[in-house]
């Protein structure tokens, strides 16, 4: 349990940071980015990740871990498979939040299955 969970981590990690090398290859230019809005997609992902993290935890306390940390996984590989039709700024900030909504239970999820599997 302990290495595929920390597989999960690692591959939501990767999917934070993965929009820096996509600037290094060309991000800006292929989808038209003026002046801050890149700094305003990468600022995104932690407004959705904010406000949806506490309603993620009661939901988590109500169902298995099991079963939210398995919603979460298809939320978001379904997010990020649409990523890749973005085609300009405002597609790009709404997946950068719907990532941070499908990613802020990860986390906790995680911690608390472990902590419930230990005991």
């Amino acid at each position: 349990m302990v290495p595929f969970m920390s597989l999960l981590y690692l591959l939501s990690f990767l999917d934070r940071v993965n929009i820096g090398q996509a600037r290094l290859n060309g991000l800006e230019v292929d989808l038209g980015l003026k002046g801050t809005q890149y700094l305003t997609c990468l600022t995104i992902f932690f407004v959705g990740y904010v406000i949806f993290e506490t309603p993620s935890n009661i939901a988590l306390k109500y169902l298995k871990p099991s079963r939210w940390i398995t919603f979460i996984i298809i939320c978001w590989s379904i997010v990020m498979t649409l990523m890749g039709t973005v085609t300009s700024f405002a597609g790009l900030a709404t997946a950068r939040f719907f990532l941070g909504v499908a990613e802020c239970g990860l986390f906790p999820g995680i911690c608390y299955a472990l902590i419930c599997w230990c005991v």
